[in-house]
């Protein structure tokens, strides 16, 4: 398999039939000696869009194989056998080479291995490898398995050249090492261990090369530098010191090793708090010891289970209890894979969150998937660290996030078997059932105490069942009982007798369904309020929800929500995640949503949701008034009473709020459109334009303007009032920017059209000069730069009679730009000099650094390189103040342009590569323009 399929018998080849057949044979031997479903070979050779006579092909390959294995003169047979569903290949694993190469492997990270045992086995290991793994077979599960055992073979091969260097034998590994860089040039690890091998073997001139070499694969194929551990190396050999790495440890770190977080300077230890009693779960304790114990390289573990068995709770406190093993530090991301009302977290995120953890800046992470997860696993190497990855929907969404290299672990909970990552990456599965019926009373006992579960043993075994023993369920029972010592267990189970939804935990269907009456015993003992808060925490639209939020929702002050949201917490009906922000659980959502559909009338809900949107709509005003000077939504003279609104100090925390908000914001406006409150869409999709623009979100900003403008032709149409025309208005005006942003400068045209006849009927002519600002910008866009002069004067005309500073300045800096790409250097300095007093008249940062960017490129064209210098410092210092990565990154393309052109070669290429810096996260087609330019400077 390390190769083309081949089957030998006495070094003889045997011929195994055509492609798909052999793939048949591929998938049965990867798991030799295992059972496996039908099901589950049939994906593997057929992929997800398997033909309908795909078990009947499947049937005819195993026959036939079975035909040639009959035919085989060995010493011991091969059988493929029938099993429930399924098929096994009955072979010894060691005539497998895959097999004997992970056999090989494991043994020489066995603790007691020496170097010299170490090298022999690797170097063995390696010699099964005759070429590119299943090499004359193609398909999503060969390619995804390929990929698993190339990062084995690696790990391998390093390890390998880490023992014999520790051995002294340097000159021998440099052309076997060369050869595999050759072949996976990105590959840190490999060009690490070749750069201390050519060090040794006297070449420190070849080690240097191939850093240069390794250093430009990295920046050209993954826009990233070198991890910290090659710069080091790097360092090192030009002082002629050591590296600070001592080569006698044994791969895979040690705890002498620890790395610590580089911006915090701490170790991560993001394990949540574990819970105290568990029980009933010796057995996979003891699974996931073993998995970690005899690990050939990173150790995985799959938690898998029904909604409320504990999988998180085992995980946790298994990475609790072995903590100690992993001195670098533990890593926790729940990924939200089942939530219902929020999409699970992308993998991209998640490794943002993980690199988080690891001390990488926003600035230095690179924008690619497989980049990112490339520098994750750069950070990981050489460490170890555990990583727990909560509540994962499918195998994709892990892959990227599992470690690299061996000494780390990763267990991963889920509510699907994630049967993927078993089958390619290894790793363990890890199955939860139910608790028995011993474990279950041990459960309540130490919750309840002995005299009080010795009182009525027969009402203790039914509450048991009618529980299923679930650990979820058993416990809600045991915090009620615990918080009402006067409730006798009797009543308990009067409840569940007395419910219809009592089994339903059972089930094993709806998650969301599982544990309802459960449940709702919680929710009885929550006081009027506290029960009335829980009940409309189902109206919430986002992910989580800050006080003020929670105040508005039921209408009462914010001292008086921070009690009731404590009372729910008490009683685990929210859970407090980060500060100032609490969440429910899947599930105490789902029953939320049905508490309130049923207790509240459909006027309490709708006036809840009313103070909800009122809060997001007055507070978000609130915020970009500190944010941006220009025009905003008219917003309601007063919110309904009980509305909390923020206040916010300064620009910085305001743009902290959005910041936190954003993704609740974005919900609100759909959740706002969805239930008729046509007036809040418009006027939150106004304002969200900011902050999306600032994160340079277009697809999502294009959605919710187009969202925003037909909520605002509704409320037009129904009441024709005239704030809500200009809103419309705007709409198409914000829309024309999204679209013209995107290239689609018809659309971007029509909207500004329709705008203009709005705003002229409207007889608003602050409308209308915003929209000759919009012609004026998409011809600027096309690079049409003299028509774009005509439209911008009309709008400065119209502003300057109406006494609108915002919109003037605007407009001179628009003016500014076009002369200075039409060469008129001296009229473009004049408006740009008048636009920059009118910014810092007004306070407006923003303003001000996007006019001293507009002065450095007049300069720098005019061919004043010194001064633009000194402008698009002005400009950077700005735009950093404010968070705007995306127009950082722009000013340091040409200030390293400036820079070049007087000679200062050295200073470009710093400003290019921080402007690249600056991009991994940030997503649009100006982030593309700009990378590209930055790129291209880079690697000139």
């Amino acid at each position: 398999m390390l190769g083309q399929l081949e089957v030998r018998v006495s070094g003889k080849l045997v011929e195994m039939g055509g492609p798909r057949q052999r793939a048949v044979l591929a998938a049965l031997a990867v798991d030799a000696g295992r059972p496996l479903l039908a099901d589950l070979l049939i994906h593997r050779v057929w992929g997800q869009d398997s033909p309908a006579r795909a078990r009947q092909a499947l049937y005819v390959y195993v026959a036939r194989l079975r035909a040639v294995f009959a035919t085989l003169d060995a010493d011991e047979p091969v059988r493929l056998l029938r099993r429930a569903r399924g098929y096994l290949l009955d072979i010894a694993v060691d005539r497998v080479d895959l097999h004997r190469f992970t056999e090989l492997v494991a043994r020489s990270r066995e603790p007691g291995a020496i170097d010299e045992d170490r090298a022999v086995l690797l170097r063995q290991a390696l010699d099964l490898w005759r070429g590119t793994p299943l090499g004359d077979l193609s398909g999503d599960w060969v390619e995804q398995a390929r990929r698993g055992w190339q990062r084995q073979y690696l790990d391998a091969v390093v390890g390998w050249a880490e023992a014999e260097l520790r051995l002294g034998r340097a000159a021998p590994l440099v052309g076997p090492l060369t050869a595999v860089l050759a072949d996976h040039p990105v590959e840190e690890s490999v060009a690490l261990v070749l750069m201390r091998t050519l060090r040794a073997a006297g070449h420190p001139t070849g080690a240097l090369d191939c850093y240069t070499a390794t250093r430009k694969s990295l920046v050209d194929q993954l826009g990233i530098e070198p991890g910290a551990e090659l710069q080091r190396l790097h360092q090192a050999i030009l002082r002629g010191e050591s590296d600070g790495s001592d080569e006698s440890r044994p791969t895979g770190g040690s705890p002498g090793s620890t790395a610590r977080n580089a911006q915090s300077g701490t170790v991560p230890a993001q394990l949540p708090l574990q819970v105290p009693d568990l029980l009933g779960r010796d057995h996979e304790l003891a699974r996931l010891d073993a998995m970690v114990a005899n690990a050939g390289g990173c150790a995985a573990g799959v938690v898998t289970g029904t909604a409320g068995v504990g999988k998180t709770a085992l995980a946790v406190h298994w990475a609790h209890r072995v903590a100690d093993r992993f001195p670098d530090g533990q890593l926790y991301l729940n990924l939200h894979g089942f939530d219902e009302e929020w999409a699970s977290i992308t993998p991209a995120d998640a490794l943002d969150d993980l690199l988080t953890g690891l001390g990488v800046s926003p600035e230095q992470r690179p924008g690619g998937l497989d980049a990112r997860a490339a520098l994750y696993r750069s950070h990981l190497a050489g460490r170890r660290m555990l990583v727990v990855l909560d509540n994962a929907r499918d195998s994709e969404q892990v892959r990227p996030l599992l470690p690299g290299t061996p000494g780390c672990a990763v267990v991963v909970t889920s509510r699907n078997q994630l049967t993927s990552l078993v089958v390619v990456e290894g790793a363990h599965p890890i199955a939860l059932d139910l608790l028995s019926v011993r474990s279950a009373h041990e459960m309540l006992t130490r919750r309840l105490g002995p005299e009080r579960m010795a009182a009525d043993p027969q009402i203790v075994d039914e509450v048991i069942e009618q529980c299923a023993r679930l650990p979820l369920a058993l416990a809600i029972i045991a915090a009620r009982a615990v918080a009402h010592p006067d409730f006798s267990l009797a009543s308990t189970r009067d409840e569940l007798r007395a419910s219809r939804n009592a089994l339903d935990v059972l089930d094993g269907g709806d998650p969301s369904t599982n544990v309802r009456t459960v449940l709702s015993w919680s929710y009885r003992t929550l006081s009027e309020q506290a029960a009335r808060l829980f009940r409309l925490l189902g109206l919430h639209p986002g992910a989580d929800i800050a006080v003020p939020a929670v105040a508005s929702l039921i209408g009462v002050p914010v001292h008086r929500a921070r009690r009731l949201v404590a009372e729910l917490i008490r009683a685990n009906m929210i859970t407090h995640h980060l500060p100032g922000r609490y969440l429910l659980h899947d599930l105490l959502h789902e029953y939320a949503v049905e508490m309130t559909g049923s207790v509240d009338s459909t006027a309490e809900r709708r006036t809840a949701r009313h103070r909800l949107f009122d809060h997001y709509v007055h507070s978000a005003c609130s915020a970009a008034l500190l944010l941006v000077s220009q025009r905003l939504p008219p917003v309601p003279e007063t919110a309904l009473p009980g509305v909390t609104v923020e206040k916010f100090a300064d620009p910085q925390a305001a743009l902290g709020w959005y910041q936190a908000e954003c993704a609740v914001l974005v919900a609100t406006v759909r959740d706002a459109a969805a239930h008729g409150f046509d007036s809040h869409t418009w006027r939150l999709g106004w304002t969200l334009r900011t902050t999306l623009t600032r994160r340079v979100r277009w697809p999502d900003s294009s959605a919710l303007q187009r969202l925003a403008l037909e909520a605002a032709r509704r409320c037009v149409r129904d009441g024709d009032h005239s704030e809500d025309r200009a809103g419309q208005a705007h709409l198409h005006r914000g829309l024309a920017r999204v679209e013209t942003r995107q290239g689609q400068h018809d659309r971007a045209e029509a909207h500004l059209r329709t705008a203009l006849v709005i705003s002229t009927e409207m007889e608003d002519p602050l409308g209308v000069a915003d929209t000759y600002i919009g012609f004026g910008w998409r011809h600027q866009r096309r690079g049409e730069f003299a028509e774009s002069v005509r439209y911008l004067e009309r709008s400065r005309e119209i502003y300057e009679d109406i006494g609108h500073r915002a919109g003037q300045f605007e407009t001179y800096h628009a003016i500014a730009w076009a002369h200075t790409r039409l060469g008129n250097y001296q009229e473009a300095l004049a408006y740009g000099e008048r636009a920059l007093r009118g910014y810092e008249g007004l306070g407006d940062d923003t303003g001000e650094a996007h006019v001293w960017d507009t002065l450095g490129a007049c300069h720098r064209r005019a061919g004043d390189h010194q001064q633009a210098i000194l402008c698009y410092q002005r400009a950077l210092a700005l735009f950093r103040k404010n968070g705007n990565s995306l127009y950082e990154a722009d000013t340091l393309t040409f200030l390293g342009d400036a820079c070049q052109a007087i000679g200062e070669t050295e200073a470009a290429r710093r400003a290019w590569q921080r402007g690249l810096d600056l991009l991994p996260g940030l997503e649009g087609p100006e982030v593309t323009d700009v990378q590209g330019r930055l790129r291209q400077r880079t690697s000139a």
